[in-house]
């Protein structure tokens, strides 16, 4: 493909989410095999790309940010974190800076109106400030998407108060800030950060120049003595959301990590639950199915100066009913919310309950003029989903239905149907809910292990064809008839993330293996 002549791109990097580049790139290098392309005199031109001809046909990336589609902004990081999910990474992600040459056609291609853009690129996920250009390229965004809510991941490393003043041009904007730990020398140590005073100043500076801002925990061993601590600062800088993420770890982690299972992670959600009483920013654990095992719609946070805030919602709220209509599920109540919302009503009641009371609560709507920060900041028009309610995904029981229907196309009675540890109990939880008995008497879920990753990984978008394969190898009841996988694990083409396609599956193992349409639960 061509980029820049000195930074090009390749079509293998795109192999899991466009793979028709790599069949274009093969097809081409087989001709060249045979024969040679040469211009008007017969001399030989050497071939070591190609253009696509017609780049608007290829707006294929459906619901994406314009900054989103530019993907990482930057190659590389300015810190060496002892946790880096990165260390030791297998996937075939590449560690190249997008030229500015793609980054403008991406952007003069993208499609506003209906949020389509190029399919994106495996890159690694690194720091958007080490890249020179980052002004530049936000700026050339910008004044394609004036409105567009920017979100951008940092590790605060370049976070001074002349930077941040710099992005108050570039409004609306939040930052994700991978603070980690607001002691100097944790940071130094942990993080290898050079000058670690930077970051642990840059809530106060960003609650002071209005930019809101999430505050990332990686909750390190090393780290969960001061925890609290980074919570309460950021808390006291009015965080939007304070995330304490429960580490994991691979296999290919050097060197392997010790003291990291279940017990440990049961550690820092109690603690996460006793800051929660001393805290207004909520407090979110990532993977939060962890914490939250079952379909419930309990509220996961409410956001500071939000409408749900304002009418009494709090963490561990159970959502009973909204404007009146009973709520089934975790998605139903998300769904019934953003319904209420898109409509414009000015009030929406929800009945919810607490641990022995049950009460209404009514939201109201607020006007663009007011100054919600971190909420909605003034002159910010788009806002958190649900007017500030955390709802972590869930389990839709539509799912069961198109499980039927799948099952029913193919005849089969002996169902297999792959999830993973994290959301098995909600499977199981929406399979009673629908009671469907004789579905329930069909079905089997198997839970594989991710021996490709190993350490700690159970999230089930991240199993590989490998996974499933061994799991159904060695699957000890009676062979099933038909394997039922869900595609969020699948990257649109049904590639997993080292781009081996799901059929493999099927040829490995004879059994039919269909892909169940669902989305990936928010975690």
């Amino acid at each position: 493909m061509a980029g820049q002549a000195d930074v090009p791109e390749r079509a293998d990097d795109y192999i899991n989410v466009e793979p028709r580049l790599y069949v274009i790139q093969r097809l081409l290098e087989t001709l060249l095999e045979v024969v040679d392309v040469v211009d008007e005199r017969g001399r030989t031109i050497p071939v070591d790309g190609f253009r696509l001809r017609n780049p608007a046909d290829w707006l294929t990336h459906e619901d994406s940010r314009l900054l989103d589609n530019i993907g990482p902004l930057a190659a590389t990081c300015n810190c060496a974190c002892e946790f880096c999910y990165e260390r030791g990474n297998p996937f075939p992600f590449h560690r190249r800076q997008m030229s500015m040459d793609e980054i403008r056609t991406r952007i003069r291609l993208y499609d506003a109106n209906s949020r389509r853009g190029m399919f994106p690129t495996n890159a690694l996920s690194t720091e958007a400030f080490c890249n020179p250009h980052l002004f530049d390229i936000l700026h050339l965004v910008r004044s394609k998407v004036p409105a567009e809510l920017f979100r951008i991941t940092t590790n605060g490393v370049s976070l001074t108060e002349g930077v941040i003043a710099r992005l108050l041009d570039l409004k609306p904007i939040q930052i994700c800030l991978s603070i980690n730990t607001v002691n100097p020398k944790l940071r130094e140590n942990i993080m290898r950060d050079a000058n670690p005073h930077v970051a642990v100043n840059a809530p106060r500076l960003l609650r002071a120049y209005g930019i809101p801002f999430q505050g990332s925990i990686v909750a390190w061993p090393a780290l969960f003595d001061n925890i609290a601590e980074t919570v309460r600062l950021l808390d006291e800088h009015e965080a939007l959301v304070i995330r304490i993420n429960l580490p994991g770890y691979s296999r290919y982690f050097r060197p392997p990590p010790t003291g990291i299972d279940a017990s440990y992670w049961q550690r820092v959600v109690e603690l996460a639950d006793r800051l929660r009483e001393q805290c207004r920013s909520p407090i979110y654990l990532p993977p939060v199915l962890f914490s939250m095992p079952h379909n419930r719609p309990v509220i996961a946070g409410v956001l500071r100066n939000s409408p749900a805030e304002r009418a009494g919602l709090r963490y561990g709220d159970e959502i009973k009913a909204v404007q009146g209509k009973p709520v089934v599920s975790r998605p139903h109540a998300a769904h019934l919310l953003a319904d209420a919302i898109a409509a414009g009503q000015p009030r929406i009641a929800l009945s919810v309950r607490t641990v022995d009371t049950e009460r209404v609560v009514v939201m109201l709507r607020t006007a663009p003029t007011d100054d919600l920060y971190p909420y909605r900041p003034l002159g910010y028009s788009e806002t958190e989903a649900l007017m500030g309610i955390l709802l972590p995904g869930g389990f839709k029981l539509s799912y069961i239905k198109r499980l039927r229907d799948v099952a029913d196309w193919h005849g089969a009675r002996r169902v297999a149907v792959i999830s993973s540890y994290l959301v098995k109990p909600l499977l199981e939880e929406a399979l009673t809910a629908v009671g469907d008995r004789d579905l329930i008497e069909r079905v089997t879920i198997l839970c594989p292990r991710n021996e490709y990753l190993g350490g700690n990984i159970m999230l089930g978008d991240l199993l590989q064809v490998s996974d499933y394969i061994t799991c159904l190898r060695e699957h000890q009841l009676e062979r099933p008839d038909l394997v039922v996988i869900p595609s969020s694990f699948a990257r649109g083409w049904g590639r997993d993330l080292c781009g081996v396609s799901y059929l493999e599956i099927e040829r490995a193992t004879g059994i039919p293996v269909e892909l169940l349409p669902c989305e990936r639960i928010f975690m």
